[in-house]
């Protein structure tokens, strides 16, 4: 995607990265043998600046690879941008569209970017629904509006 670098996802360097995953790794590794994982998880806490548990890590164990689990850990929250030009959306739903185009790390980040910043509900079905046109689902996606209580 090419879209202007206040909008993009800070990427954490490799050493930490490689660091964080090896960290991941070694505690799956002591639950899967009932080992003592509290100090590492510490030590993982400590270095990514983040607040896990032992259920995060159980949790990610099942559901994908340790330097996915990394990556999607040090993604930030998005923010809001009042600037974004329909061209903008319209290229990250289409990336987002697109199996490949978007790393796995940070489609979780896109999609919330997209629903913080559009003030829309999940936009999974619109994502997926290949009978609408990028333009259709930004369209689709404004109209889309959370319940107010």
């Amino acid at each position: 995607m090419n879209i202007r670098k206040e909008l993009t996802p800070k990427r954490a360097d490799k050493a930490t990265v490689d660091a964080l995953t090896a960290l991941a790794k070694e505690i799956v590794r002591l639950l899967d043998t009932r080992g003592d994982y509290g100090p590492v998880i510490a030590r993982f806490n400590t270095l990514a600046s983040t607040n896990l548990t032992i259920d995060d890590f159980d949790a990610m164990a099942g559901s994908m690879d340790a330097k996915q689990f990394v990556k999607e850990t040090l993604s930030p929250y998005p923010k809001i941008h009042p600037d974004i030009t329909d061209a903008e959306y319209i290229e990250i739903i289409h990336a987002l569209r697109n199996w490949g185009e978007v790393p796995d790390s940070q489609t979780s980040y896109w999609e919330t970017f997209l629903e913080i910043n559009l003030r829309s509900r999940s936009l999974d079905d619109l994502l997926s629904d290949e009978d609408l046109t990028d333009e259709q689902v930004l369209d689709q996606a404004r109209k889309n509006k959370p319940i107010q209580l």
